[in-house]
């Protein structure tokens, strides 16, 4: 008995590490329209936009999404079978984080000296002053 096309492709995600879809024809026996047809209706993959090949929807849907929603879009104005992939990325855009609602620790050793130099200078008075970490 032969595997259906998501079942072949939990398999090639097992053994293969990702979407093989020479492994899965083997496992199916389906072409690859077929298999394209399945995955995309099942919303386990999507056509990626940039490339046109299939892709898992983990890999989709992840990723500079707001960038890959714009792209799908466009790419929808021409071709409407990817407004399935529009859909699926409104449903995954990130909320956008004011930049005021961030909070940083003085600690924070990714912050560029220069500028805890300017936070003492503003905020404290110091001046010549250099912040350091040691």
């Amino acid at each position: 008995m032969r595997a259906n096309a998501s079942a072949a492709l939990a398999v090639s995600q097992a053994y293969k590490g990702g979407m093989d879809l020479e492994f899965i024809k083997q496992l199916t026996g389906m072409d690859d329209g077929a298999i394209v047809k399945e995955l995309v209706d099942q919303d386990l993959a999507y056509l990626d936009v940039d490339t046109g090949k299939l892709v898992t929807r983990n890999e989709y849907l992840s990723g500079d999404i707001r960038d890959k929603y714009a792209k799908a879009i466009f790419a929808a104005k021409e071709d409407p079978q990817y407004l399935r992939n529009v859909e699926a990325l409104k449903k995954v855009i990130p909320p956008i984080n004011p930049f005021g609602g961030l909070k940083f620790g003085i600690e924070g050793r990714w912050i560029p000296s220069t500028i805890h130099n300017q936070f003492a200078k503003d905020e404290m008075g110091l001046n010549g002053d250099q912040v350091r970490f040691v």
